[in-house]
C-alpha cells in the first residue's frame, strides 16, 4: 500500500470499520519515488484516516526526523483524531516533550 489509488482501492474493497493509520513521512517517501502528487495523496486518503504516525525526513530516507511547525503534513492532516503517534528518532526526553508540545499547538488549530 504505497501508492495512494492502491490504498483507495483496498480501503473500497474492505469492510467499513477497517480503517487507516497514515504515516506521513512513509507518504512522503513513496510520492517521491512512485511519482504522485503529495498533497492530493493525504486528501484523498484522509477519509479512512483515524490515525497519524507524524515524523519528517528528506524524501529519499525514513530517517524518522523532527517535525517543524512548517512541516509540509499540517494542513492537510485531520484535527482531533484519537490516534497520533510520534514516530521520531535519537532524542532525549526534553526534545520529545517539545515534539509533543508543537504537535498540540498544531492539532488545536
Amino acid at each position: 500500500m504505497s501508492d495512494p489509488e492502491e490504498m483507495i482501492y483496498i480501503m473500497k474493497n474492505t469492510d467499513k470499520n477497517v480503517h487507516l493509520l497514515l504515516d506521513v513521512a512513509h507518504l512522503k517517501i513513496s510520492s517521491k519515488t512512485l511519482k504522485f502528487d503529495l498533497v492530493l495523496a493525504i486528501k484523498k486518503l484522509n477519509k479512512w484516516v483515524k490515525g497519524y504516525h507524524l515524523s519528517e525526513n528528506n524524501g529519499k530516507i525514513d530517517n524518522n526526523e523532527n517535525f517543524k511547525h512548517n512541516s509540509w503534513f499540517w494542513p492537510y492532516i485531520k484535527k482531533k483524531l484519537n490516534y497520533y503517534s510520534l514516530e521520531i528518532y535519537n532524542n532525549n526526553i526534553d526534545k520529545i516533550l517539545e515534539q509533543m508540545k508543537l504537535a498540540h499547538i498544531k492539532l488545536k488549530k
